[in-house]
């Protein structure tokens, strides 16, 4: 499974299998996991509603998830992928699809994208897929790293599908200088379609769902305002004593 991290292995693959294909889940079965309150909880205040959520699927591949979540309302949706060929046929695919916007970028370098310019990130197999590569631990957090500086700092989250279970992949997320705000882990049942556009060939019963979560709550978020608010107020009015001190001293000399 090291081929995973390699290009020309990708668009080879794309060249021969051209059919829309989904990794681990389709969209209807995690369609329940997208509500604010599951997405970001306690920031369901600031989360933006599906019509404007501002969505970035790395490693989009040639799944029907983007198109099936334009059907279902969302109309701001990036997808990125190292293949020069599924993105050229995705681009054709989805010519009339103005609410998805494909470009081909390596996911584990720069994204050209300005910081928090997203609010959701959906994750597919695109970290499995990393760690089956060389040098899967350093190009990993160079992936974190990257999606977290394009979140919203207070609402964004990076929603993850695995088949590795927690002991394998929170070693990998549990890093608050990434994921200020919080990691869970949603455990869902593989879907039992006879679907050969889905896959089914991961081992165990279960998907997993991380939710990395790069925001603070509101609350914290408040707190922090409010601090920084009293901090502005005693340093103006330290600075209104020092201008009384110094208008006394230079009064006092010309007596």
């Amino acid at each position: 499974m090291s081929q995973y991290g390699r290009v020309d292995y990708w668009n080879e693959r794309y060249t021969k299998e051209k059919d829309p294909f989904d990794w681990y889940q389709r969209y209807i079965e995690l369609k329940h996991i997208f509500t604010p309150s599951t997405l970001s909880p306690g920031n369901t205040s600031s989360f933006p509603p599906k019509e404007t959520l501002r969505v970035l699927v790395p490693g989009c591949g040639n799944s029907n998830l983007m198109e099936d979540m334009v059907n279902d309302g969302y109309s701001h949706i990036t997808c990125v992928d190292f293949s020069t060929v599924v993105i050229s046929q995705m681009k054709e695919r989805y010519s009339e699809k103005e609410e998805i916007t494909f470009i081909e970028a390596d996911v584990t370098q720069t994204l050209p994208f300005p910081d928090e310019s997203f609010d959701l990130i959906i994750c597919k197999g695109t970290m499995d897929a990393i760690l089956c590569s060389p040098g899967s631990g350093i190009n990993l957090r160079a992936f974190m790293q990257e999606c977290s500086r394009v979140l919203n700092r207070q609402h964004g989250v990076m929603m993850t599908v695995s088949y590795g279970s927690p002991e394998n992949r929170l070693l990998h997320m549990e890093d608050e200088n990434i994921w200020p705000g919080s990691v869970e882990v949603i455990t869902i049942p593989k879907p039992k379609v006879n679907d050969p556009n889905v896959d089914q060939k991961s081992t165990g019963a279960n998907h997993y769902v991380y939710m990395c979560r790069k925001g603070l709550k509101e609350r914290e978020v408040n707190d922090s305002s409010e601090h920084e608010k009293e901090n502005n107020d005693e340093n103006v009015a330290e600075g209104n004593l020092n201008d009384r001190d110094t208008q006394q001293k230079e009064e006092s000399l010309k007596n």
